[in-house]
């Protein structure tokens, strides 16, 4: 899974309200990095798929936005809410939802 840097879907004309947003994240377990500087945004009404090989992250980051575990560095934005958010608000955010298979 790519970690390089992106154009946020919201700096584009015409773009709408950011609902999600992950700024310079970075996630380890162990000895080990998993997510390494990732940013990326989500605008409010869009769809995301994450895709990606194994141990590429794609769970890390639902666990992440889900606050079911903590960024070692960066912060996460759930409808402009960024910080350390209570577990059940940011699983509510407008009608936010996630699926692994």
């Amino acid at each position: 899974m790519a970690t390089e840097t992106t154009p946020h879907p919201t700096d584009a004309p015409g773009a709408t309200e950011e609902l999600i947003r992950f700024d310079k994240v970075v996630k380890r377990f162990g000895g080990s990095t998993v997510l390494d500087e990732l940013d990326f945004s989500v605008a409010a009404g869009r769809h995301v798929t994450l895709i990606g090989p194994s141990g590429s992250g794609k769970t890390t980051i639902l666990r992440l936005l889900m606050t079911l575990i903590r960024p070692d560095q960066g912060t996460i934005s759930v409808d402009s809410s960024s910080g350390s958010p209570s577990r059940g608000r940011w699983r509510c955010a407008r009608g936010c939802s996630c699926s692994t298979r």
